[in-house]
């Protein structure tokens, strides 16, 4: 009967004491069907869904958004009210969300505003359909009564057990940069999962049972879809394959000094029909071309490493500096057509060259 909406995770830097493998085992021990996570951000979002599922727990994904001074809670309904968190969420990391932000993206979401913020649930009450009064007392429930019907018993969870509470008032003292000497008052009690017993002491039936209300309207399901593989536009009316052909062949023979041993004619030959066969062109084709900008604009790129430093055509193209032939690398360690799976081309500055190269 009741759901905890609020549970905050340590995805919420240096905010929560939980993390979603100990939250899923605590659901487990006490028979918890349903949960949900409202974080600050969304990083949590996968690991949460993924976990859920796998231990039979129906996964509800809450974001917890700071609305210019005021914060509230939104939950994503379905895999369009998913969407519509992620872009807020991406929003709130660079700043408050402002409210024509909000109205922008609230579709298929379930909002609910704390009590101490009923101004921003008036202005919200005309714009929303799915809002929702919280209270985290009886007290607070009769006064959120007063103002609409649509009431919800919402508790910020922090960590699992009573116990822990002292902790995290060190992990915001680490958060704020403060001592153990500074003079601290921090919020820090009766932000555990509540057992029904005490939550039948801080509200009603009604206020619980809107939190199985919410529950049972979202059904977050992400759509099956293919990889997104990139595409390489610069192929000079050539196809993505023919061009990578091209530049195999041309960057070999620039490599051995225009002597090829017949071994290296028929790996590269190889590799190649591997990579059409695979599909994989394109990302090759990327990958090149973004290790080619970093090492004209001396952004250090490694000589290579991991399996892909066993792919002549890698070595040919300028990806990696190191010769698979003369060192007996596998290419097969890196691509297999009895296994299909993503190249990984392991650059090792990757971060730094994709921060320059996606801004030219």
């Amino acid at each position: 009967m009741y759901v905890p909406l609020a549970v905050k995770t340590n995805y919420s830097l240096l905010s929560s004491l939980i993390t979603i493998d100990d939250l899923i085992q605590y659901a487990k021990e006490y028979h918890i069907s349903s949960l949900a996570i409202a974080d600050n951000n969304m990083f949590g979002t996968m690991e949460f869904y993924k976990k859920c599922n796998q231990n039979n727990i129906k996964p509800i994904i809450g974001l917890e958004i700071n609305l210019e001074n005021d914060k509230l809670f939104l939950y994503a309904k379905n895999y369009q009210g998913y969407q519509s968190l992620i872009k807020l969420s991406t929003i709130q990391s660079e700043r408050n969300v402002s409210l024509e932000e909000l109205k922008e993206f609230v579709k298929e979401v379930i909002a609910i505003v704390p009590l101490e913020y009923q101004n921003t649930y008036m202005i919200l009450a005309k714009e929303i359909n799915d809002l929702y009064l919280s209270y985290q007392n009886r007290q607070e429930e009769k006064e959120a009564r007063l103002i609409t019907n649509k009431v919800v018993f919402l508790n910020p969870v922090h960590y699992l057990y009573k116990k822990d509470s002292e902790y995290l008032k060190y992990l915001y003292m680490i958060r704020d940069g403060k001592t153990i000497a500074s003079d601290q008052n921090y919020d820090i009690h009766h932000k555990e999962i509540k057992n029904i017993e005490e939550v039948y002491e801080l509200s009603s039936n009604e206020g619980l049972f809107e939190t199985q209300k919410i529950s049972e309207q979202c059904n977050l399901e992400f759509p099956d879809v293919e990889p997104l593989l990139p595409i390489y536009n610069d192929t000079n009316g050539l196809t993505s394959y023919e061009y990578l052909v091209n530049l195999s062949k041309v960057g070999l023979l620039r490599r051995l000094k225009n002597q090829v041993p017949q071994v290296y004619v028929e790996r590269l030959s190889y590799e190649l029909s591997v990579i059409e066969k695979m599909g994989f062109a394109n990302y090759f084709l990327v990958v090149y071309d973004f290790i080619k900008y970093a090492k004209k604009n001396n952004i250090l790129v490694g000589p290579g490493r991991g399996s892909g430093a066993g792919s002549l055509v890698c070595y040919s193209i300028g990806i990696t500096d190191i010769d698979p032939i003369h060192y007996d690398l596998l290419f097969e360690r890196f691509l297999n057509p009895e296994r299909i799976t993503m190249p990984d081309i392991d650059t090792g500055a990757t971060r730094s060259i994709l921060k320059r190269y996606c801004t030219i």
